[in-house]
């Protein structure tokens, strides 16, 4: 399908259709940037590796010696832009990289060596975002950027991950305004309903492009799109912007691989379809059990489940990611039963519960290291830790060590 006529999906208007379809960013391509098939992924903190005085992503890039680079072909560096919170994921300007981490040319030197991807926050930006100053100050270019009319959606159908309120007033040049934010009160959703968002994210992706990223990974892309009467969550619409922003991407010889923070069998096949990768969320916690407990009824199941899947697009596995084991949408992977163990051998052991809804008892992740869960004693657990890495590197899909 042209261009053209994948922003019809979307847009009504001829103007707006024709500023997609001819949009040029203000880069030109890395010719290096054709991405390879994933094996074997590193995902790392940007500024966990650290030496007085030095930036720490040249730490990072020393610490990196050959054997990573013989045992991973993507190396993951989580958000190193200027960020206001959420662990860098509350970003408040992707052109600029924290101080303290370095420069760009630190990056462009990491990725001489690795294919590297990183993080493009697609739903929201941060309260202290250039747009979303702009919004308050009135500036009517900035106006459309952002959700303001919160209030004619049934909010208790919405399916999200937090339990701060939907929508944040904030006072602008014309009084307070209410805002819609998902993941909390500093992080302002985008409008996608607006062409503008759609092209300064499409210039957002070929500056980072041209500045040796070559994988992208879609952060919170399945709530990008709202929609009266739905549960605002992995709707098709949010699909065809990922498709738009890839068919545009294309048109001007920028090819990525995209990684969209979406689970392979819960109800995103509309957003995973456009990309080359998304998750297995149900492995995390089916090889946390098994380990933590010694039995391997979850696992085996598990290996049952996907031994007799096919789909259009690949998945990556991981051992558990930067916010901890993630629970959801789990079950029934694991029953009522080998939940609760988990939660009680994180509570035992120093990792805390983070809970959907408090007053069921709904689990939504165990936050914390998660080979705390393995076992008390250190030694066994280094073992368990072990294990665990030569058991993911031997399952199906592509694997992400964090």
């Amino acid at each position: 399908m042209r261009l053209a006529e994948i922003a019809a999906l979307l847009y009504d208007n001829p103007q707006d259709i024709d500023s997609l379809v001819t949009w040029s960013p203000d880069v030109s391509p890395d010719k290096t940037n054709i991405s390879k098939p994933l094996s074997s992924i590193l995902c790392v903190y940007p500024d966990h590796v650290r030496s007085a005085g030095i930036p720490s992503l040249q730490v990072l890039n020393n610490f990196l010696d050959e054997s990573f680079t013989r045992s991973f072909s993507c190396l993951h560096i989580l958000p190193f832009f200027q960020s206001t919170g959420d662990g860098g994921f509350e970003i408040s300007d992707y052109r600029k990289i924290r101080a303290s981490l370095g420069c760009w040319a630190d990056i462009e030197t990491i990725g001489q060596r690795f294919d590297l991807m990183c993080d493009l926050v697609l739903n929201h930006v941060s309260n202290r975002h250039p747009w979303f100053e702009a919004f308050q100050a009135g500036e009517a270019h900035y106006q459309d950027y952002f959700i303001t009319d919160g209030d004619k959606y049934d909010l208790t159908l919405l399916a999200r991950p937090r339990k701060s309120p939907v929508l944040s007033s904030y006072p602008t040049a014309v009084g307070e305004i209410k805002v819609w934010t998902t993941y909390a009160q500093s992080q302002i959703d985008l409008n996608y309903q607006s062409v503008k968002v759609v092209l300064e994210i499409a210039e957002l992706a070929a500056f980072l492009l041209s500045s040796r990223i070559k994988l992208l990974r879609l952060d919170a892309v399945a709530f990008i799109w709202k929609r009266v009467g739905s549960s605002c969550a992995n709707l098709p619409e949010a699909g065809q912007i990922i498709r738009l922003i890839k068919a545009m991407l294309d048109n001007n010889a920028f090819h990525p691989g995209l990684i969209a923070e979406t689970d392979f069998s819960y109800g995103a096949e509309s957003i995973n379809t456009h990309v080359d990768y998304c998750y297995r969320y149900d492995f995390a916690p089916s090889l946390t059990h098994t380990l933590a407990t010694r039995t391997t009824r979850a696992l085996a199941r598990w290996l049952s489940r996907v031994s007799g899947e096919r789909g259009a697009y690949e998945y990556i596995t991981f051992i558990s990611t930067h916010d901890g084991l993630y629970l959801r949408p789990q079950q029934p992977i694991l029953t009522p039963d080998e939940l609760a163990q988990l939660v009680s051998l994180a509570i035992r052991r120093g990792n805390h519960p983070v809970y959907k809804n408090a007053d069921t008892g709904d689990v939504y992740e165990i936050a914390g290291p998660v080979h705390a869960l393995y076992a008390d004693e250190r030694t066994t657990r280094r073992k368990l830790i072990v294990l665990g890495v030569a058991v993911t590197a031997s399952c199906p899909g592509s694997r992400c060590f964090i």
